[in-house]
């Protein structure tokens, strides 16, 4: 508990020294991170602090130390940047940053997941939300909110492979005259791929 308070405590300070009109105040912080360099949710809220006072530059690089070394799973910081880059107006690099969130909470809480993919989706309307949505849940054994999203992807425009998941979905969920039906169709579509004639 001790560490967190102290953590908690440096947080404050760093946010109520922002909000200043301090004419050092980046130091001062910098000098209050410098404990914390091995924290990356001290450093990224630090970094939020920075977001919420205007402060993209620094939000920015507090989000990149945060996920430096041995952090790059820290996925709170991707979201802080991803943030920074939708003010920015740089939709590709706001993606990056949801997309590695919505990664690496794939293992965790696939929810938490695809909310991350529906920010992506604002910031980059035409990114392929939707089937990566779907290999999310797919791969985390949700085969019902899988089917939601892969039915929400042009069929055309799947890869192979992502089709016959897509219909393993299907099959394990006893949708069988679905999967007849698909299969049909996905023979003609991908004649070169050996699962969906079985």
């Amino acid at each position: 508990a001790m560490a967190q308070s102290e953590a908690d405590e440096a947080v404050k300070n760093a946010t109520s020294i922002i909000k200043s009109d301090a004419p050092d105040k980046d130091k001062q912080v910098a000098a209050i991170a410098k404990g914390f360099k091995k924290d990356p949710k001290t450093l990224t809220a630090i970094g939020r602090a920075y977001f919420n006072a205007g402060n993209k530059e620094k939000a920015m690089e507090y989000g990149n130390m945060a996920v430096a070394g041995k952090n790059k799973s820290y996925g709170e910081a991707y979201i802080l940047m991803g943030d920074v880059e939708t003010l920015n107006d740089n939709p590709g690099e706001a993606a990056e940053g949801y997309r590695r969130y919505a990664y690496i909470m794939a293992k965790v809480s696939p929810k938490e997941s695809a909310n991350a993919l529906e920010q992506l989706r604002q910031a980059v309307p035409d990114y392929p939300v939707d089937i990566i949505a779907a290999e999310i849940y797919d791969n985390a054994g949700d085969k019902k909110n899988a089917i939601a999203y892969y039915e929400k992807v042009d069929r055309n425009k799947m890869k192979d492979n992502q089709f016959v998941n897509y219909l393993t979905c299907l099959f394990f969920t006893q949708n069988y005259d679905k999967v007849i039906e698909q299969g049909v169709w996905g023979v003609t579509k991908f004649p070169t791929a050996p699962a969906i004639p079985r």
